[in-house]
């Protein structure tokens, strides 16, 4: 299974999506989750200069990265004893979110290219956070195409580190 990780420099947000009205009756509801579920919230609302802006204050650190009712919080050994019917919508939702994190990350990786010559500080925080999220999605207990995901992330802000490295000196 590959993970390809396509640019998005469009300003409107995940394609087909559009910014909700709602999106304030829900803050409270997101507060509670852990940071990259709030930021991928955000995002999927279309919002998203909001979730840039949270993806590089947050704590991608921190644990747990996805709360219980997340599907991307499972396992790899809780697919089997489910019935396939289970084990198919849940991985429609799994894709549906991997792709929002892969444009998440595109655009992260195009804000710190974009501060390189600029704001060097802000393209190193850009790089940093994408580092993080990385870490974040690479564990090894969960789904592999999430560890996938995190796998092709940890290249972007190396090449793009060492760009930025190589240019400042």
């Amino acid at each position: 299974m590959a993970v390809t990780l396509p640019g998005c420099g469009k300003e409107g947000g995940p394609a087909g999506k559009s910014p909700a009205t709602n999106a304030p009756a829900q803050t409270g509801i997101l507060s509670t989750k852990p940071p990259l579920e709030r930021i991928l919230a955000a995002w999927q609302l279309g919002d998203t200069t909001k979730a840039i802006q949270q993806f590089l204050e947050a704590d991608l650190k921190s644990r747990p990265v996805f709360s219980s009712g997340s599907p991307l919080s499972l396992r790899e050994s809780d697919l089997p004893g489910m019935s396939q019917t289970e084990r198919e919508k849940l991985l429609a939702e799994v894709h549906a979110q991997v792709n929002d994190l892969k444009q998440l990350a595109a655009a992260m990786r195009d804000k710190g290219q974009a501060a390189a010559r600029s704001d060097p500080a802000l393209a190193r925080r850009c790089f940093t956070k994408l580092d993080e999220l990385s870490a974040a999605l690479g564990q090894p207990e969960g789904l592999k195409i999430v560890l996938l995901l995190g796998q092709a992330i940890r290249k972007m802000p190396a090449a793009e580190s060492a760009k930025l490295t190589a240019t400042n000196k």
